[in-house]
């Protein structure tokens, strides 16, 4: 394309020239005043004399058009993934990529604005994609944008001017038209938590504060209905009013993190029901564990149990040591040779149920605890009691062991009646490398521990054995027995690691974990269900004691929809698998009994306060960049490119700037008038002059 047009390139400086044609009208004026002959030739010598000197002359433009850009900025948020919002912007993307294929000189530059990191906190944010789309894209090309999202735009300036100083660097003038996904009247129902304690005591309650919200407000009278879940299981049923703060009690029973779950029932025309549900972690813990302890007569390893359980100002230990030992015979009354008389009927009857773990520590059966009180502990351990045996030589011999007892209904581990003394190293058993009380404990440490030189031989029936002594021999073995739990040790040589005796090792952990186990921690069970949230996906971790730690889990998402995840074996008893988590809200991973609850994004934030689809929040914007908002589901608007003076929409349509930019290939420029002509001009001129001055 050709352009030409007349252009000055003047022999002197403007100001020079300024000031020549100044004397001139000053020459011609008097002249004229004088009424002198030949001042109209001299005034034509003048000016043909300073046309020359501005230097006119014709230039020609060889141009080449640059094609107007527009960027379709595609909202990704998860909002945008409620309903059929997905499957509404990927037809209004393709029709208006078909649309601006079929106008002339216009490049569209489709861009995807991907939720941000902290999505959930700062809401969805298109400006600054919208500002790196036209990044390089020079200002008399750019025509326009166009935002397919639901309108819950979190970046967008409320205010009409503070709108325009911020679009005017990025679209330089040019139209921004939002086209908003999602149907007519929607309307959204969402319960929001108000409190909730992080901790509460075991056998007490949580009290945890909530809210429906209704948008838009509902009819009073209406009440909604909430249900309670812990950890899974449903454990209470209100009804509140939506508006109004409600207050409800959750049961905390067991010690350990516990997912609380409220579920609203779904509101009138719901858009979605990924915020019906809300999540707390409240963390039960024991204002006292009560433990009693019975041991034997005084030895060296009564120390490392008095000062781990002392230690703790969480343990509430009653301990009582036989004094007496058993080969010990004269007339001196019991009553005497106690320090204080041993509460049996008070411990073992009245006040049994309120201790939580039982311990005997080298403790041989004798007449001081009758048969029917240790057959009431049994009873107590079946009924989800703990105990915990540290057995000696006593248990070897079936006049003073305790496996001769009731006692031994609830053992993992029967002795053969074998004292097997040698020095020996405990090891972990496979098992005991994948059990939660001693997996931590395992790795290049553990080869290095101190040994033991006592172990009473005994064999397994209903245990599993973590450690291993002497030729592989049953040390630490754990059984359920009942609604309880058993720990037994064949072995009173703990107290050597304490002691430090060949670098020692690790007593201490290993009985608070034991103890933790006893007590039913969570976190220490055999079959663990884990799940987190990293970035859209959803990474589920299944931790087992099996060596085929493989399942397949049923994952709820928030709309209600369940999907089937299967995890992978990585290594012994541990299986992972991940699915997608585009949305916002609660996700519920299930296997048989077992469930671990995740919450994607912050319930109060942003993103997950109103999911109705509104453009009301970009309305400053359009309006301040002369561009419009549609709602797709009244179809998609048609597509124009329009000179910078006209409206750049209507009804049905939208347009583009057309700014007809164009680039300079090549320009070659020849003087006006040529100098042989401007010489001709000159001469007539002066001709002129002195033929009217000669009359």
């Amino acid at each position: 394309m050709s352009a030409a047009e007349i252009a000055l390139d003047p022999l002197l400086p403007w100001p020079v020239l300024a000031v020549l044609g100044a004397l001139c009208l000053a020459a011609i004026g008097f002249a004229l005043w004088r009424r002198a002959p030949g001042a109209w030739g001299r005034a034509a010598v003048f000016v043909t004399i300073l046309a020359i000197l501005a230097g006119p002359n014709l230039r020609v433009e060889e141009r080449r058009p640059e094609q107007d850009v527009a960027v379709l900025l595609i909202d990704r948020s998860s909002s945008m993934t409620v309903g059929r919002r997905a499957e509404q912007a990927a037809e209004a993307v393709a029709a208006i990529e078909a649309a601006a294929a079929r106008l002339p000189n216009l490049e569209i530059r489709t861009i995807t604005a991907a939720p941000a990191a902290d999505e959930d906190r700062s809401g969805t944010r298109l400006m600054q994609p919208l500002a790196d789309a036209f990044a390089g894209v020079p200002r008399d090309r750019r025509a326009g944008a166009v935002l397919v999202t639901d309108g819950r735009v979190h970046d967008a300036p409320s205010d009409p001017e503070e709108a325009a100083a911020r679009l005017a660097p990025i679209l330089a003038g040019a139209p921004l038209h939002a086209l908003v996904v999602g149907e007519e009247d929607e309307a959204d129902r969402r319960i929001r938590i108000v409190s909730a304690p992080p901790f509460a005591l075991v056998g007490d309650v949580a009290e945890i504060t909530f809210v429906v919200e209704d948008s838009p407000i509902v009819p009073v009278g209406r009440t909604a209905r909430i249900q309670l879940m812990i950890d899974g299981v449903v454990s209470d049923d209100i009804e509140a009013w939506p508006g109004r703060e409600t207050m409800i009690s959750a049961p905390i029973d067991a010690a350990g993190s516990h997912a609380i779950e409220l579920a609203v029932d779904p509101g009138p025309r719901e858009v979605s029901l990924a915020n019906n549900k809300a999540l707390a972690r409240v963390t039960g813990v024991r204002d006292r564990l009560r433990v009693l302890m019975v041991s034997g007569q005084p030895h060296a390893g009564e120390r490392v149990w008095r000062n781990l359980l002392k230690s703790d100002p969480a343990v509430d230990l009653v301990h009582f040591t036989i004094l007496r030992p058993p080969d010990k015979t004269d007339f001196t009354s019991t009553r005497e040779l106690a320090l204080i008389p041993f509460p049996i009927q008070e411990l073992f009857e009245r006040k049994l149920n309120e201790f939580d773990l039982i311990i005997f520590d080298r403790y041989p059966r004798r007449d001081l605890i009758p048969p029917s009180y240790l057959a009431n502990i049994v009873e107590h351990v079946r009924k989800g009691g703990a105990l915990l045996e540290a057995a000696d030589v006593s248990f070897a011999k079936a006049e003073t062991s305790l496996a001769e007892t009731a006692i031994g209904a609830a053992l993992p581990a029967l002795p053969t009646g074998r004292v097997l003394e040698a020095a020996f190293r405990p090891a972990l058993t496979a098992y005991g490398r994948r059990h939660p009380v001693t997996q931590p404990l395992a790795g290049p440490a553990a080869e290095t521990w101190g040994r033991w030189r006592r172990q009473i031989e005994a064999t397994t029936s209903t245990g599993d054995v973590l450690l291993n002594g002497l030729d592989e021999r049953p040390l630490l073995a754990l059984a359920r027995f009942g609604e309880g739990r058993v720990a037994q040790i064949l072995s009173d040589q703990i107290w050597l690691w304490a002691r430090g005796h060949e670098g020692g090792g690790p007593h201490g952990e290993l009985l608070r974990r034991l103890a933790h186990w006893l007590m039913k921690e969570p976190e220490l069970e055999e079959i663990r269900l884990k799940a987190r949230i990293q970035g859209d996906r959803l990474e589920i971790e299944r931790l087992t004691v099996q060596e085929d730690a493989a399942a397949v889990v049923t994952v709820q998402l928030p709309d209600g929809t369940t999907a089937e995840v299967s995890l992978a074996n990585v290594e012994d008893g541990r299986a992972v698998g991940a699915t997608d988590a585009p949305s916002l809200g609660l996700y519920r991973a299930t296997e048989g009994p077992r469930a671990a609850l995740v919450l994607k994004g912050d319930p109060s934030g942003p993103e997950a306060q109103d999911i109705r689809a509104d453009s009301s929040p970009l309305i400053p914007s359009l309006e301040a960049s002369g561009g419009g908002a549609r709602a797709l589901f009244d179809g998609v608007p048609d597509l124009r490119m329009a000179r910078p003076d006209r409206a750049m929409h209507g009804r049905g349509w939208i347009g583009f700037r057309e700014n007809r930019a164009y680039t300079v290939a090549s320009a070659r420029a020849a003087n006006l008038p040529p100098e042989w002509l401007s010489l001709l001009l000159v001469a007539a001129a002066l001709l002129w002059a002195w033929t009217r001055e000669r009359r």
